[in-house]
């Protein structure tokens, strides 16, 4: 029998620096009887003895404050990690999050309300932002990024989903890939998916240009994996440039949009390059 219950997943790689974002954030959650019972699982994939410690830190704080926490370990990998942590569960909702993901103070309250009042299987996250990155190029393409109609529209995640307890029903293991946000995004109809705008989350920028580049070819590799491995689920995607032209119709966005446009296209080629070579050594 479903439980009001929720389960919050963090999987922890190299966490040691940025564990602290994801758990304070909720501890610091306004709750007034919202679940009955949260249950909140860090699970180390690393390795590390320093991961671990990290996460330990918390657990009189959490206990504490009336959450169950438990800290496990699994071989490496996300899915690993997230497979781990679905097996300690009970019958209940799902949040999956980041390690450096902070959520708002009332994230828990909105996503409650969000799930009782759409039954059936749902889909959620909230208002992605993200931390000032010392590089001015990066904070234009990101500003230029959670512009587009995609971003705005899909919701697409970047650290954060939740998925109600009935839509945890349709799957029943990740496949062995890194996307697993938008996996499990594709597998909602877009009636099903939720954008809880009254509640943020922060997530870290890159640091500079190269290491966001890096990022953009990752991100570019996994959505071809994605693609070539699950073509049917595609369907279910909002299209990628779908109103960009309305974009441009905000002056104050060019500059941005240039920017982004550029590192784009730049991660673009440097991707196709790498895959490249890694299909021909």
């Amino acid at each position: 029998m479903k439980e009001n219950c929720l389960g919050i997943i963090i999987p922890a790689w190299n966490a040691a620096k940025t564990i602290h974002r994801s758990l304070n954030g909720i501890l610091e959650q306004m709750l007034n009887g919202d679940f009955d019972r949260i249950i909140v699982l860090v699970v180390v994939n690393d390795g590390s003895a320093e991961s671990l410690k990290a996460a330990e830190l918390f657990r009189e704080r959490f206990e504490a404050s009336g959450f169950e926490f438990r800290v496990l370990t699994s071989p490496k990998g996300r899915r690993n990690a997230i497979m781990r942590a679905e097996a300690q569960l009970p019958p209940c909702h799902r949040l999956y999050l980041d390690q450096d993901a902070s959520l708002s103070a009332n994230a828990l309250k909105e996503l409650g309300k969000c799930f009782t009042e759409a039954a059936g299987p749902n889909f959620a996250t909230f208002q992605i932002s993200f931390t000032r990155s010392r590089s001015v190029l990066v904070r234009a393409f990101m500003r230029a990024w959670l512009f587009s109609p995609y971003v705005r529209s899909s919701p697409v995640t970047a650290g954060v989903y939740a998925v109600s307890y009935e839509g945890r029903k349709l799957w029943t293991e990740l496949p062995d890939i890194q996307a697993d946000d938008k996996f499990v995004r594709l597998l909602f109809k877009p009636h099903q998916r939720r954008l809880i705008d009254s509640a943020q989350y922060e997530v870290l920028s890159e640091p500079g240009v190269l290491a966001l580049i890096k990022a953009r070819c990752r991100y570019r590799r996994y959505n071809a994996e994605l693609a070539e491995r699950f073509a049917n689920r595609q369907a279910y995607d909002f299209p990628r440039w779908s109103g960009i032209v309305e974009t441009l119709k905000a002056p104050r966005m060019w500059i941005d949009v240039v920017v982004a446009l550029s590192l784009l296209l730049i991660s673009g080629v440097y991707g196709g390059l790498f895959e490249h070579r890694r299909r021909n050594s």
